[in-house]
């Protein structure tokens, strides 16, 4: 979440959540949600514990509850703040009805608000669609028989519930939802990976008492140094060397047809020696090597594109990088092209001025299914099609 005291707040969007009573995650709204949406928060009367807790009831009870006018008096509260989008956020009684019952409540809210509506449970099915997800493990915390309703849902609707697995805090062992609400990161990951398989394609934790966000994490760890030393000459040897030499023919009266600070590169590429050449050849080779090493104790790096925000056209090198060339300041990019591992940029948000910033990963050697899962979960949380970096004229 971004810093309150510098966000343009006007901009933001106002989504209205009608939220189950016993709802642990309010703050983990806003850390999705900001700066580029506001959540306003309803609170349903919901379930006692106790109902839920009953093996007996507790089916019943949600199910009467999916029922019940409980949801139209919460969102009706929320009509004053003239929403753009609406979200019911209660698993269990989102789904407890099956297919269908997720939808009537959706229109029943949307019918107070007039404005597109979703709940959670059928996000969770759009989810798996656009994922291509076709097999769950489920991590729930309910009583069994509201667990038999969680295939009763999804399964119909083309998602097959693989396994199922209960945390030891659940319902049913008395555990309430402030005490769901203070299951460690830990505790969730160490679980989602006793539920994950084979036969697992995503895994799904309901209820909202759960507080996931940090579980959904990874495990980070900075790192100082990656590389001993700025690979550029072993760069400039190869790729310029390679370029200026298919370019020879314009260095006589042609030159003037490359930009300057380009043939100023490939110039001092073609300088050097056989020996010269092959020195860096070799250096590339051992470069690949201790990378190889480095990454063999993460799964992914993470840096910036560029060590600085967007800069104007026709720069060679940004202001304040006087000993830099037109590219050595791109130092956290070319380093991959010396060792093959597959990386991607992404579109990471805006400085205060509107400049876009980009999100670099690098992977594995072979390992480009890593960069294509994390590119697509970061992309989701921090959707960036519909900004717009600011404009200089």
């Amino acid at each position: 979440m971004s810093d309150s005291s510098s966000v343009d707040w006007s901009h933001a969007a106002r989504i209205a959540l009608v939220v189950a009573g016993d709802s642990q995650v309010d703050d983990e709204f806003w850390r999705l949600l900001a700066p580029h949406a506001i959540p306003l928060v309803s609170r349903t009367m919901g379930a006692t514990h106790d109902q839920m807790a009953n093996p007996g009831a507790a089916a019943a009870h949600t199910r009467a509850l999916a029922e019940s006018s409980d949801m139209e008096v919460a969102a009706d509260r929320l009509r004053a703040t003239m929403p753009v989008a609406a979200a019911y956020v209660d698993t269990s009684i989102s789904f407890i009805r099956g297919p269908g019952g997720d939808l009537d409540i959706s229109r029943r809210i949307e019918s107070f608000l007039g404005v597109p509506t979703v709940s959670t449970s059928t996000a969770v099915v759009d989810a798996c669609r656009a994922l291509r997800v076709s097999s769950l493990g489920v991590l729930t915390v309910y009583v069994d028989e509201v667990n038999e309703a969680i295939p009763a849902f999804f399964e119909p609707q083309g998602v097959r519930i693989a396994r199922m697995k209960k945390t030891d805090s659940n319902m049913e062992a008395g555990n309430t939802s402030e005490d769901l609400g203070r299951m460690s990161p830990r505790e969730l990951v160490e679980l989602g990976r006793a539920t994950d398989g084979d036969d697992v394609e995503a895994v799904f934790i309901p209820c909202t008492a759960v507080r996931t966000l940090e579980a959904l994490g990874c495990q980070v760890k900075v790192v100082e140094r990656v590389m001993e030393h700025d690979p550029i000459d072993m760069w400039m040897s190869e790729f310029y060397a390679g370029v200026g030499t298919r370019l020879a023919t314009l260095f006589g009266d042609r030159r003037d047809l490359l930009d300057p600070a380009v043939a100023e590169m490939l110039s001092g590429a073609l300088d050097r020696t056989l020996a010269e050449y092959w020195t860096r050849v070799f250096d590339r080779y051992r470069f690949r090597e201790e990378m190889r090493q480095f990454m063999e104790g993460y799964d992914l790096l993470v840096s910036p594109v560029l060590p600085v925000p967007a800069v104007d056209a026709g720069l060679d090198v940004p202001p304040g990088m006087p000993d830099a060339n037109v590219i050595s300041w791109v130092r956290y990019t070319y380093p991959f092209n010396l060792t093959g591992q597959p990386a991607a940029s992404l579109p990471a948000g805006f400085t205060g001025e509107g400049h876009p910033v980009g999100l670099q990963l690098v992977a594995k050697t072979f390992r480009e299914t890593d960069i294509f899962r994390a590119a697509s979960a970061f992309e989701a949380a921090k959707p960036w099609s519909r900004q717009s970096p600011a404009k200089s004229w």
